[in-house]
């Protein structure tokens, strides 16, 4: 018997040491080989990305009429600014981590000093927290807490693109007063809007670039200038005030306005915190975080995510109990993910931009959430992981269903006020090997997507220059900007 024990203990030993070894060369594998520290769960690279995306865009291309060899177009590259190092060091030195375009924002006075005390801006508390001892922010526009920040005037962040102009905005540098024979073309979004800091250029380069090169080409006599106002996280309230405060003193003849995640909450829908890691699926949170079990999944030609969606509880959200989803009423109070919201926001935009004879256009959001991501084993992980991330066991078919509300209530918005839609989400939807994760795209993605856009923005634009409404003369009488001065700032953070 003694010796029976003995062996079962020895057994166990074993069984434990082995399985502390699993982990520990997982580990290993993980932060060593893969560079990882979160979720395993990564694309596999595919040599042939750029030119299947290249396909779709001479796909575009043939739909719209639109002659392709524009699309070769290289935008016009703009040098960093002489950096501020005093500045810097002072923000680097305040900052713990995080992203690293944090490092460049300052954020709204009035925000600041309301959101540690407000539960209801846990939104972006996270955000300010990486601050030490104090936070660069800025005069607010008025009494409210939007934008809750901006990027400071005239500012490289090292180590990344990015690079802010006089007025904060990403890109290159515009004159307060706009130019004779200049169009002016704003663009209101979120992260999908910025430029990535690890891309040369966004995908309003891209617009600016292709749009130039047309003029050239026909011969016409004007200059394209892009403002690029997109900010991680911002919703539809800090686009309002953006709008009004920001990009109206400098006139821009069409503001495009393509965001539709960042208000894109499911609680009141699924009645929990979808954000909790706990509401993962088991199955993700198991190969999701093992290199190995992934590597044996893809040896035995196992569709992982396929089973893990499978594992999810297959209750719908009923989103027909709560709306009609066929030719929704924009103006319906009980839409969902924030709608009723963003639609009070619209309308204001639209106002703000007709007292100066601007343009709003309105653009469908991309989102990859179909049935195309279970196709080829693991190669779309890194997109599945995102929703996994951040909607833990909601369906992908609900999130899609609910994304396909969310663009037919902006068609109908625009049909409604007899104003431009861009079905952008219908071009970039086909091609998922454009995108990083459900929403952001890679570097030629953001080509995809400036092609999108322009091919849709070049009709627009020939009719306002047939009927000379562009380009038109400025009505600006100041000679700075009212709102966006630089200014620097310390607010100490509370204890």
């Amino acid at each position: 018997m003694r010796g029976y024990f003995y062996t079962m203990k020895k057994a166990i030993w074993i069984f434990a040491l082995s399985l502390l070894c699993m982990v520990f060369s997982d580990v290993v594998y993980r932060r060593f080989v893969l560079h990882l520290q979160g979720p395993v769960i990564t694309s596999s690279v595919n040599a042939s990305i750029n030119s299947i995306i290249t396909d779709a865009a001479k796909g575009i291309s043939w739909n719209s009429g639109v002659p392709f060899d524009i699309y070769n177009t290289v935008p016009l590259k703009y040098g960093f600014r002489i950096l501020n190092q005093s500045r810097y060091d002072r923000i680097a030195a305040k900052f713990n981590g995080g992203m690293t375009d944090d490092i460049g924002k300052q954020w709204n006075g009035n925000f600041f000093k309301s959101v540690f005390q407000n539960p209801t801006f846990g939104y972006y508390e996270t955000m300010v927290s990486g601050y030490s001892d104090s936070c660069p922010t800025y005069t607010p526009y008025d009494s409210t807490i939007f934008p809750v920040y901006r990027y400071a005037s005239n500012c490289s962040i090292p180590e990344s693109n990015l690079c802010f102009n006089d007025f904060g905005w990403t890109g290159s540098d515009i004159s307060f007063i706009k130019p004779e024979k200049t169009i002016r073309i704003a663009f209101l979004g979120g992260s999908t809007t910025q430029r990535s800091s690890e891309c040369e250029f966004d995908y309003t380069d891209h617009v600016r670039g292709f749009l130039q090169e047309w003029a050239t080409k026909e011969g016409v006599d004007v200059n394209f200038e892009t403002i690029n106002t997109g900010r991680v996280a911002l919703r539809s309230m800090d686009f309002e005030a953006i709008t009004k405060y920001e990009l109206v003193p400098v006139e821009p003849d069409i503001c495009v306005y393509y965001e539709g995640r960042n208000q894109f909450g499911l609680q009141e829908l699924v009645g929990y915190n979808h954000y909790d890691p706990s509401n993962s699926p088991t199955l993700f949170r198991l190969f999701g975080n093992s290199a190995w079990l992934q590597i044996a999944a893809k040896a035995c030609k196992m569709n992982l995510l396929k089973a893990i969606e499978d594992s999810k509880p297959q209750t719908r959200i009923n989103i027909n109990a709560v709306v009609k989803t066929e030719n929704p009423d924009p103006y319906n109070p009980n839409l969902p993910i924030s709608l009723p919201q963003i639609v009070s926001d619209l309308d204001k935009i639209r106002t703000h931009l007709s007292a100066i004879n601007s343009e709003l256009v309105l653009c469908s959001f991309a989102m990859i959430v179909n049935d195309s991501l279970f196709q080829d084993g693991l190669h779309n992980a890194s997109i599945y992981s995102y929703w996994i991330h951040d909607y833990g066991n909601v369906l992908l078919k609900d999130i899609e269903a609910l994304n396909r509300l969310e663009n037919d209530v902006f068609k109908r918005y625009s049909e409604k006020h007899n104003i431009p839609f861009f079905d952008v989400a219908a071009d970039l939807k086909k091609t998922p090997e454009a995108f990083k994760d459900g929403i952001h795209l890679s570097c030629e993605g953001m080509k995809l997507h400036g092609w999108s856009v322009f091919t849709q923005l070049l009709p627009l634009i020939k009719q306002k220059l047939e009927r000379g409404e562009l380009p038109k003369q400025t009505e600006q009488k100041e000679t700075t900007h009212p709102f966006l001065k630089d200014e620097w700032n310390l607010a100490k953070m509370p204890n």
